[in-house]
Parts: structure tokens; sequence; C-alpha cells
């Protein structure tokens, strides 16, 4: 560490799929730390990145101590970063945490952190120049409207041992749509596109700071994590054209809404800009399924989305995408049998994950669930994950939807054997004559994902309030006392025993605050939709 700078370390924190400490192999959510240290002056920090993913859980024990220390994470992942922030506070260091929660509920939120940012990563910023200034605040607020385009430095990546498969770019931010199911709307966090040079720059910046013993400088393949890259065309054109005539960007690929493919002439846009792969956001092929969770982009070209879909890859674009299956409404046969049938499409890969619907704090479709009492008894954030039920009232008992979850999230060979996907894939790279070994490659991993996920443990039963929780929970500090190992370790509740919501909960729904943020999107009857 340079003693004349001020210390940081930023931490991405994540717990695995399968509730184990261990390494991950997934690629989310990687950028975080970046973008928040691109609102740090390099000048006056000397920051140091750390990413729970790449590196597995980190040591509490260790002797590292720093100044300032960024917290980041997903929904499932704030709990771990309540332990995170107990255990850098009691070293001495500033613990400024971000995220989901703490843009919904900053005030809960600042119970466990030195400094909360609510909103965008820019509050990272102002937090960080008031901490040179010993001005520090308890919380910062920053809207859409202060999303700026900023100048990345993937350098610190290398520097922090962290590797991505392809360079991760954003080229905008937030989203119009109001899908139920989504924390983005709650978030009130808009659609906002960046400066294309800034986002040329950073995607030139992320090629040069790597080495010959990664791939990706051999064959540098840029994936936008935008999350509606399309819903500004006129911006995606631009884009495009700087993207085609940038001789270092060899491919491409990005996050998109499934609405765009009915848009032929911008599909052929992306095809000749180098647009190789799309993971597009299906979720699902029930029309009953995608009008509850108000999926309205994908409800209106829905009768027309395998043509759609050959049509953008018959131009060489690969269309990826992930499944969800709500458990309310879905028995346990009909959703093997939705399966069965993804597979059995010629058209289609095979989907990169498949997930259960999860009632995210803060959604429309947590708060209809709160409304209606569906909710489990002592269901633990931690467990909206996706691979976790959440709901009491279900079409199958949840001794089977036990059984199933295992297969589902740990051992797909039940349905469709490792052997047969592969099959899958060398008819569809033959169908599509995708034969550039870079296309067949991105074909095998998305065929194949759901089975690198197959280790797991037994011991998960995959239902809220029940199942096991992560080592990290027990991994307490030497001298913890009573009351902050229950305050910082024990996991937060969602619901209490009786399925009633959390006291912490109520709380907040009762405040005006908390009120306002409940958006419950217009109904749509399916007569207006099938």
């Amino acid at each position: 560490m340079n003693s004349n700078k001020i210390s940081v370390l930023i931490v991405c924190a994540h717990v695995a799929v399968d509730r184990s400490r261990k390494k991950d192999n997934d690629t989310l959510q990687p950028m975080a730390g970046v973008y928040v240290a691109a609102n740090l002056d390099p000048e006056s920090f000397d920051i140091t990145l750390y990413h729970e993913i790449s590196s597995g859980p980190y040591d509490i024990h260790a002797d590292a101590q720093y100044d300032l220390v960024f917290l980041s994470g997903l929904q499932k992942e704030f709990d771990r970063m309540k332990q995170l922030s107990y255990v850098f506070k009691s070293k001495g260091s500033t613990v400024v945490a971000g995220g989901s929660i703490c843009t919904l509920y900053p005030e809960y939120s600042a119970e466990f952190f030195d400094v909360v940012c609510a909103g965008g990563v820019e509050g990272a910023g102002l937090a960080a120049n008031d901490y040179k200034r010993g001005t520090l605040q308890k919380i910062y607020r920053s809207t859409n409207k202060d999303t700026s385009s900023l100048k990345l430095d993937y350098d610190l990546l290398r520097k922090s041992g962290i590797s991505t498969e392809v360079h991760l770019v954003e080229a905008s931010r937030g989203c119009n749509y109001k899908c139920n199911f989504c924390t983005i709307p709650a978030e009130n966090s808009r659609h906002k596109a960046y400066e294309l040079d800034t986002t040329m720059a950073n995607i030139r910046n992320a090629i040069s700071n790597v080495g010959p013993r990664d791939m990706k400088f051999w064959y540098p393949f840029v994936y936008f994590i935008d999350n509606h890259f399309t819903i500004n065309k006129k911006h995606v054109r631009e884009l495009c054209a700087q993207l085609k005539s940038e001789r270092r960007v060899r491919k491409w690929g990005g996050l998109f809404s499934q609405d765009m493919l009915a848009d032929r002439a911008l599909v052929d846009t992306l095809a000749d800009s180098k647009c190789m792969t799309m993971f597009v956001g299906i979720e699902s092929l029930d029309h009953e399924f995608l009008a509850k969770v108000n999926k309205r982009q994908n409800l209106k070209k829905l009768s027309s989305l395998m043509d759609n879909i050959d049509y953008a890859q018959s131009k060489g674009i690969i269309i990826m995408f992930g499944y969800l299956f709500d458990p309310k409404d879905a028995t346990v046969e009909s959703m093997t049998a939705e399966m069965l049938s993804l597979y059995n499409n010629p058209i289609l890969t095979f989907p990169t994950f498949f997930s259960f619907i999860s009632p995210l704090i803060g959604t429309g479709t947590f708060w209809d669930s709160a409304d209606n009492g569906e909710f489990l008894p002592n269901l633990n954030l931690r467990d909206l994950d996706g691979s976790t039920v959440a709901f009491a009232d279900t079409k199958d008992d949840k001794e089977t939807l036990t059984n199933f979850a295992r297969f589902l999230f740990a051992d797909l060979s039940e349905l469709v054997t490792f052997g047969n996907v592969l099959k899958k894939t060398l008819k569809y790279i033959f169908r599509y004559r995708m034969f550039h070994p870079v296309r067949m490659y991105m074909v095998y991993r998305a065929n194949t994902r759901p089975f690198r996920r197959r280790r797991t443990t037994t011991l998960r039963t995959y239902i809220g309030g029940r199942d096991i929780l992560d080592p990290q929970y027990l991994d307490l500090p030497v001298d913890i006392s009573e009351e902050d190992r229950i305050k910082y370790f024990e996991p937060t509740k969602v619901t209490d025993e009786n399925g009633e919501l959390a006291p912490w909960l109520r709380k907040e729904l009762a405040s005006s605050n908390a009120v306002e943020q409940v958006i419950k999107p217009t109904e749509i009857k399916l007569k207006e939709v099938v």
C-alpha cells in the first residue's frame, strides 16, 4: 500500500448457489468494484479490489487493514455484507455499503454500516470525497439523473487477480420496463445511455489491460452488461457503427429484451457490427406466467418469437436465455414437461440457467405475495436467491419440490444427459452453420452451463426458512459479543414464525417513504394478450 494515500478495499460480496465456501465459476457482478473505483481519485486513494466469486470468501482473519472499505452485493448477499461490515469496523475501517437493499431501505441499512449509498454508484464518489474532508454523512442518495459516463481502469482487475472470460462493459444503465419480479422499477432506475466516446474508451482500456497469457488478448470479445441494451435504438445504431470500425473488437454480445428480436433491421445492424451472442430476457414461453409478472414486452411478439430467433441465428447470432418457474402455479410435472420441450426444440439453445421466481424485496411480486400472505414462515433474505422456494402454498408438497430442485440445480442428468446436450449442440451448430471455433465454443458453453454447476451438497432442502445456511454465518471473530453476533451474523428475516412480514419490514412499510417505493403494475387481462 502507498502510505501517502488513503487505503481503500472494494469488496464484491458473493454467496455460492450450493451454500458452500468456495470460489465460483459464475461471472455475475464482477464489474461492480471497477465502477466504484471509477468514482475515486487515484491520486488520493490506493485501491484494491476483492471479488468473492473469483477469489472465494474473504478471510475475515486476514491481517490487512484499510482506511475505507466499500461493500457491494445483490439482495441475497446483504447478510454477507453485514458480516464483513462487522469484521472491517472492528479493525478500524470506515465501511461504506451500496446495493439493492441499501437503495430501497437506507435507514435500515445504516444500522449495520458506517455509510450507506442509496441509488447509483456515484454515491461512492461523494462519500469518498467527504471522507477526505472529514465531513462524512450517514446516507448518500443519488438518482438516475446523477448517472455519469465513467472512465474505467481495467488494470485494477489484473492487479487484484480478478479474471473474466470476456471484456465486460456497460453502454447504459437502468431500464424503463416494469417487470413485476425486477428490483430496477422499485429502485426507480430509469434508462440512461452513456456517451459513446467514453464507452469506446472503456472498451479500448479493457483490451489494453490484458497480457498474452489471457485468451482475451488474442481474441478480444466485448460483452455489454447493460440492464436494457436496445431501449435507445438510435444510440445502439451509433454504437454498432463504432464497434464495426473498431479493429481491436473481434466479436461482441450483450443482454437484450425479447421484443427487439422482432426488429429485423436492427438485428441485421447488430450482425453486421460483429455481434455474436445475445442473452435475451425470454424468461418463459407461458402466456399466463408472462402476464402475471407484467412482462409486457414479451407478450407483444410471443407468437412470432421462434421465427425471430431463427432469423437472428441465421445471421450468425447465438440466442441464449434463462428460464423461470413459479412453483405456486406450476406442478413439477408441468415444469419437467417445459424443460423437455425446450430441450427438444431444434431452434433453441439449452437454457443457460433455470430459476424459481424469487420475490425480491421491494418488487411488485414481493408486495403482491405479502398482501396475499403467500410467504413461508421464517423466510430469510438469503433465501431470495432463485434456487429456493419462498412460498407456502405450492402445487406440490415441499418434499416433492426439494427432490425436483436437487435435480434442477444439482444434477440435470435425471432428465437430460450431458451427452444428449452435446448432440443438441452439434445439431444446432450444423443447422445454423456456426463452424467458426469461437461460435462453436460459445454454443457449447451456453448449452452446458447448467451442468457445470452440478456439484452441490445434498443437505440443501431448497425450501425457504428450512434450508441450510452458508458456512460464513458461523465463521465468527473470536472476540465477538453475543449482541453483535445476533446483529451481524444472524440471517436477516423476511417473515416471522407465523409467515407475517418481519418487524423491520413492517416498520418500513408503515413509513411514507416505503409506501412510495411499492410499485404494483396495472394488471393485464389474458384475453387482451393471448
